[in-house]
């Protein structure tokens, strides 16, 4: 008796376990929805899924590739004194940045990267430009930075996770990059992205040289 009685008790125990891990889901402003309010919203060409595990809960938020916000001139500052401070670099206030950012999950590749955005003679041109400062960011939690140790290329740690907690959310697939203007125009990027998709934007945005 007392046998079964451990066995029912254990099995009524993983049912309330089970019971207790809900699925949550939440749309592109964070807010919680339905599943079939999320299904129905998400698009592959506009959207993507990030998953969390929690506790008791399962979470998944639809994120957007990209998007256009016009920050104010309080926090567009702190961005600027952000990346001055872990950059080691005086920024100029009248100039455009681009900052590529890494997120954690390319902590997994081996070898050296073969992520077209590193390649040195696109960067040469945006450089040329003259108007766009170019920065090289990324997650704290990266635990292997070698592959992306390009020549010329100097990476900052996000230490304060100022950039993950405003821009680039936690543990974002590959990142993303940010072209910020002095007037606090900003564009983010996230996900997957190549050289083709920061120059067409820094083009739309800053206008051709």
């Amino acid at each position: 008796m007392k046998i079964f009685t451990t066995v029912l008790f254990l099995a009524l125990g993983l049912q309330t376990i089970h019971a207790q891990n809900k699925h949550k889901f939440y749309n592109v402003d964070g807010n919680e929805i339905t599943q079939e309010q999320f299904e129905s919203q998400y698009d592959r060409l506009k959207n993507f899924i990030l998953d969390y595990e929690r506790s008791n809960s399962s979470e998944h938020r639809l994120i957007n590739y990209q998007s256009e916000e016009q920050l104010n001139s309080s926090k567009t500052s702190k961005i600027y004194n952000y990346l001055e401070s872990i950059t080691g670099k005086e920024l100029d206030r009248d100039k455009n940045l681009l900052v590529s950012y890494l997120s954690a999950t390319n902590s997994k590749i081996d070898g050296d990267s073969k992520w077209d955005v590193l390649n040195q003679r696109y960067n040469e041109i945006i450089e040329e430009r003259g108007d766009v400062i170019r920065l090289w960011v990324h997650s704290p939690d990266l635990k292997n930075l070698e592959p992306f140790q390009i020549k010329d290329i100097t990476w900052s740690a996000d230490k304060d996770r100022m950039l993950e907690k405003q821009l680039f959310p936690e543990n974002v697939p590959y990142g993303g990059f940010l072209i910020l203007q002095p007037d606090g125009k900003a564009y983010v990027r996230l996900h997957e992205h190549s050289n083709q998709d920061i120059t067409e934007n820094v083009e739309r945005l800053l206008g051709k040289k």
